[in-house]
């Protein structure tokens, strides 16, 4: 069946990546490549946002480098950002940060925070929890009220208590106290005795649907009752054990609407259940990058491993030694895992605030995900492109028409985008599995409006006018069975997202 066919690749990379079976030919709405996108709400792979600095001029003292970044909303709803490095810690107030170290004496700065009762708990490795009492005050160590406040790895505000895990020990202070540790319905749980495969190592601590659960490196333990451990009539029971399954970082423990995100030895996972079943679904949310994942993770401190649920840009994000990972959870793919994109920025802290906006840090400073253009200052001005990076899968185009086994001789490429005017975009292909590739560099027309509805997608007012479509062509060249496109571009200060990719090419003999 020689003769000329249209070989066409709709919405290009919608899966997600798929690092997985990167060497296999695959439906082509995967991608083995998806650097600096998203997954945007009509399911296509667009630029993310850009990042815009919340202060002016820095941390004081000029640190290096951001470890731990949390929102502290107090009890009228006042909420300040709350970051730690270089042993010391700090407030965003305005655009300006201030020292809030106080009394605390940090040897290091892989904290974790919590609200409770109006203030801000923080507990890390070997060190005293800290306290602060107001979004204007200052950190101090706890001060015990009764008994001793335990030094903790992983803290917990839930239940109307602090839950604090120290080696094999779980301790809660008493309602309302985190001061009270002996007296009232304060109390502790020995670990040892409760794991199902016998001794583990906790790790972090989740409240989930009204249910305690304690995570371990390789084991999980669920308990009823939290919220009356210690009285008489107390239905504080282990309800539920998960052996061969726990969490190998803590802060990549997030819960996400009725459900729990972690990062296991195993992947990226969620912890789904139905306690009146006694029964407890473990899905692996990402098998299509477990091994990349769990190899980057395995590249640096997992104390250095970062999560946020930014809930307003829809998606979880896992900052891991040399990469960030972004998991879609708006659409789930059709076996439940999540679609997945990459970013190259060495983000470090990740936090959202109430409203689930994302801040990330870039060095000695945060900035709030926000905007077309990356590293501008408070003020909007400045600004970097951003890079994005696409690359699909091995395709032979068979729609059961025989065109798969045929070879293909590429004669011209066209893409189409949402956005992207003026844009210079490297198109790249490949065929029959060769690392050798072929680049045209394709000019999108300028001169186009950029914003769908009169309001930008990806900032509020920052276009005006109806989100153009756009699409620009070159010749192509190589003849192959299979194929494999993608494309680099310097996105600045426009929006883009990928909408189709068409080869047209002359189909010639069967390929034996």
């Amino acid at each position: 069946m020689p003769g000329l066919a249209t070989l066409t690749i709709g919405t290009p990379g919608f899966r997600g990546l798929n690092k997985q079976q990167a060497g296999s030919v695959l439906p082509p709405g995967w991608a083995t490549i998806a650097n600096n996108f998203v997954i945007d709400d009509q399911g296509r792979l667009a630029v993310r946002d850009g990042t815009r600095a919340v202060s002016v001029g820095g941390l004081p003292g000029s640190p290096t480098e951001i470890q731990t970044a949390h929102y502290y909303k107090d009890t009228s709803g006042a909420e300040v950002l709350i970051v730690a490095a270089n042993s010391k810690l700090y407030r965003l107030d305005g655009t300006a940060w201030t020292d809030v170290t106080g009394t605390a004496t940090p040897a290091a700065d892989n904290w974790q925070f919590v609200n409770f009762n109006g203030k801000v708990v923080g507990v890390q490795q070997d060190e005293p929890p800290i306290v602060m009492d107001t979004v204007s005050g200052t950190f101090a160590p706890i001060v015990a009220s009764s008994g001793t406040v335990p030094e903790g790895t992983a803290v917990l505000s839930a239940y109307s208590r602090i839950w604090i895990v120290d080696k094999d020990t779980l301790y809660f202070s008493d309602l309302l106290d985190e001061t009270g540790w002996a007296a009232g319905t304060a109390g502790s749980l020995l670990l040892n005795q409760v794991w199902p495969q016998g001794v583990d190592t906790p790790v972090a601590l989740a409240d989930f649907n009204g249910f305690l659960t304690i995570f371990g490196e390789t084991q999980i333990v669920i308990y009823s009752g939290p919220d009356d451990p210690t009285s008489a009539f107390s239905e504080f029971a282990l309800v539920e054990g998960v052996a061969g399954l726990g969490c190998i970082a803590r802060d990549s423990v997030q819960p996400v609407g009725k459900d729990i995100i972690f990062l296991s030895g195993n992947g990226l996972r969620t912890l789904g259940r139905v306690i009146q079943e006694k029964s407890m679904p473990i899905t692996d949310a990402a098998p299509q990058v477990r091994d990349f994942l769990l190899q980057q993770a395995n590249d640096g401190p997992l104390s250095d491993i970062k999560s946020a649920y930014a809930q307003f840009h829809g998606f979880y994000i896992l900052v891991l030694a040399s990469t960030v990972f972004t998991f879609d959870l708006r659409q789930t793919l059709e076996d439940g895992s999540f679609r997945v994109t990459e970013w190259d920025p060495n983000y470090r802290a990740v936090a959202s605030d109430s409203a689930g906006k994302l801040v990330l840090n870039q060095g000695a400073d945060m900035y709030r995900y926000q905007g077309t253009l990356d590293n501008q200052l408070s003020d909007g001005s400045g600004g970097d492109s951003i890079r994005v990076e696409f690359e699909g899968v091995w395709n032979d185009f068979d729609k059961g028409d025989g065109v798969g086994e045929r070879t293909k001789h590429l004669k011209r490429v066209k893409i189409f985008v949402n956005g992207g005017a003026g844009l210079l975009v490297a198109f790249r292909w490949s065929v029959d599995y060769s690392s050798v590739t072929v680049q045209r560099n394709i000019q999108i027309p300028a001169g186009q409006v950029q914003a769908r509805w009169g309001i930008a997608r990806y900032s509020v007012d920052y276009y005006s006018g109806e989100f153009s479509f756009n699409t620009a062509s070159a010749n192509a060249s190589r003849s192959g069975q299979v194929v494999k496109v993608g494309l680099i571009a310097d996105i600045d200060d426009v929006p883009f997202a990928l909408d189709r990719i068409t080869i047209y090419a002359t189909v010639g003999k069967l390929t034996l």
